[in-house]
């Protein structure tokens, strides 16, 4: 992939470019415009509020130049008078003090970002207003030739390619995505899904839509492709994260590549999970702010001792006790109940100051549910594994095959 040479006088450092009177305007390629996506570029997408939150690229920062009302009165006029009829009516929707301000905010970002570039759907009318606008305030701002649309398409054909993919497989609390922050050549999906993968593992701020899911991987697998790494270590996971759903292409590799079995103490998996899933999960819910509607919605679903908690202990607890409900069909009323019960007890004792009394239900729940299931998987691709061992085994097991650096 060429590296980006803009033919305008912009310049190759991160210092602000001089600007320039009616400064020419600039169009990028797919090529150039993944090439400032590699490179972990800023880049400005005009497009509405409404078309960003369905899916942007990364790295992207959302400066509409129509909001979504106005974009709907554009898009009707377009439907019913035609082209000509619609550009007339956006020019007097961005008018004056409108799109004195929108321009400002675009050269806010120049400035600190001068290798930005400017794009909306489809490399049209909104990415060339803007970028016209720009110029003749002195700005030389690329816009994305073909828009979101074919950048889009571009990383999605990049997907359909075949990872060489070697899988880090082992039972829950093992310290999964602890070793792949060890090793260089390595793509936390999680991490991208923000999803720990289990019926635990919602995470505050919710998942992306699936084009962003899609979009910041095939970025991640372009950088590291960059990097020199051929082969890439995933872990173990479905065809699910949470809801969203990995690319088929990377799934089969999951399902056929190497494994790399990691393993670890039962008293280590439980001392692993109480930290991530209740010390830590509790430490991230109290510095979140949080909305008083959803307290007071989550707090009636607790128990009577945990009604006077506060607010990111009420949201903690919520989700902890949402999330053994959620398998309940799995573990059967009888046995749902009793783990729920000492959930409830381990709540209580943490809100006092004591987490200890969460490694009893964990235990049950690793004795009962997890460990089968993963039992009953692993057995089923025994024979792809090709080396076993704890965490520094396994990381050095990664050193020796070239997929990181000790």
């Amino acid at each position: 992939m060429p590296h980006m040479k803009p033919s305008t006088a912009r310049t190759t450092t991160d210092a602000q470019p001089p600007a320039q009177p009616m400064a020419e305007p600039v169009l990028y390629d797919v090529k150039q415009t993944v090439e400032l996506l590699i490179q972990g570029r800023t880049l400005i997408d005009v497009r509405a509020p409404k078309e960003f939150a369905s899916g942007a690229l990364p790295r992207a920062v959302n400066i509409p130049i129509l909001d979504d009302e106005q974009r709907h009165q554009v898009g009707t006029a377009y439907k019913q008078d035609g082209r000509e009829s619609a550009i007339q009516l956006g020019h007097t929707l961005v008018t004056g003090a409108l799109q004195e301000a929108r321009i400002a905010a675009w050269r806010a970002i120049a400035e600190h970002h001068p290798h930005a570039a400017l794009y909306c759907a489809r490399g049209g009318l909104r990415s060339q207003f803007a970028c016209d606008w720009l110029g003749k305030s002195g700005i030389a701002m690329p816009r994305v030739e073909g828009g979101f649309k074919r950048v889009r398409s571009y990383l999605l054909e990049s997907l359909d390619e075949n990872p060489d993919a070697i899988i880090l497989s082992g039972c829950t609390g093992v310290g999964k995505t602890e070793t792949l922050k060890r090793i260089d050549a390595s793509i936390d999906l999680e991490a991208f899904a923000n999803h720990r993968g289990s019926g635990f593992g919602r995470r505050i701020g919710g998942q992306p839509t699936q084009i962003d899911f899609e979009n910041r991987l095939a970025v991640a697998l372009l950088q590291a492709y960059r990097a020199g790494h051929r082969r890439l270590i995933f872990e173990d996971e479905s065809r699910r994260i949470g809801r969203i759903g990995l690319p088929p292409a990377l799934f089969a590799s999951l399902k056929t590549g190497p494994i790399i079995l990691q393993t670890a103490s039962f008293e280590s998996r439980i001392a692993h999970i109480q930290r991530e899933y209740a010390i830590d999960a509790l430490q991230e819910y109290e510095a979140t702010t949080w909305d008083e509607d959803s307290v007071t919605e989550k707090r009636a679903l607790l128990p009577e001792c945990l009604q006077g908690a506060h607010s990111g202990f009420v949201m903690f607890a919520a989700e902890l006790l949402r999330s053994i409900d959620a398998i309940q069909r799995r573990l059967g009323g009888l046995q749902h109940g009793q783990i729920r019960h000492s959930m409830e007890d381990a709540l209580r004792l943490h809100l006092c100051g004591d987490p200890s009394a969460h490694r009893k239900w964990i235990a049950t729940v690793l004795e009962v549910y997890y460990d089968p299931m993963y039992t009953y998987q692993i057995d089923n691709k025994r024979d792809r594994i090709v080396f076993e061992g704890d965490q520094d085994a396994c990381v050095e097991w990664s050193a020796a095959q070239g997929l990181t650096q000790l």
